[in-house]
């Protein structure tokens, strides 16, 4: 059973270019890079409704094969709450920004966090931060904050923390699940300065909760990690 959103479902049947059928001209239209969807979606309401729909991610997701559904490069220049991060798409040739993550007025000077693609989301994980309510003002602390962008929606939401505040960590994500493991509280301001984990935990995405694992066989922080398999 196919249980991809139908436009019947998504949205009335409105014109999207006249003299086409709506199928035919969803799926003209789902070729268009993703840059370009803040201009086309001011052109008419339908086409603001179609971009904005599960129906046109889950033609393009069809009918578009990998790798060029991911091929999108998301770029964090700065603490992402302060300066928006920005979009690439690198076969167009073309950039757009994403808006501000939630900003929290106590904490400044986000780094070492981790942003990580799964689906139709960027998540964007912990990091080292300066926070205004703790002493020394000069000391860095982790961050057990949890962000997710939906391409979908075009807006960010604030999930449910993480279990242990840590940057520079390792993380991969695969079959809706996202593993970070170690991290501390270092920061690009003081690199030799900070603390070390051994923790790991998983975000459940279907749960929307993060889990406990067994933790590392000793401390480390400044690490990478990946998915091999499962």
């Amino acid at each position: 059973m196919n249980s991809s959103p139908s436009p019947s479902s998504e949205s009335p049947q409105q014109t999207l270019i006249p003299g086409l059928p709506y199928d035919l001209a969803a799926l003209i239209l789902s070729f268009l890079p993703y840059p370009y969807h803040g201009t086309l979606k001011s052109i008419c309401k339908s086409w603001n409704h179609f971009f904005s729909s599960r129906f046109y991610h889950s033609i393009r997701h069809k009918h578009i094969p990998f790798p060029k559904t991911s091929h999108l490069l998301c770029i964090f220049p700065q603490d992402p709450s302060v300066c928006s991060p920005y979009i690439f798409d690198p076969i167009h040739k073309a950039w757009s920004t994403l808006p501000l993550m939630p900003c929290n007025p106590h904490v400044y000077g986000l780094c070492n966090f981790v942003s990580v693609a799964l689906k139709t989301h960027v998540y964007v994980l912990g990091g080292s931060l300066f926070d205004t309510r703790s002493f020394p003002l000069d000391r860095p602390s982790g961050s057990s904050y949890s962000f997710r962008y939906s391409f979908v929606t075009k807006s960010w939401e604030t999930l449910p923390p993480m279990l242990s505040p840590r940057g520079s960590f390792a993380c991969a994500a695969g079959r809706d699940r996202i593993v970070v493991a170690g991290g501390g509280s270092r920061h690009t301001m003081f690199g030799a300065a900070g603390s070390r984990l051994s923790s790991v935990e998983m975000f459940d995405v279907e749960r929307n909760e993060w889990v406990g694992l067994e933790g590392l066989p000793r401390f480390r922080a400044g690490c990478v990690g990946f998915m091999v398999g499962g």
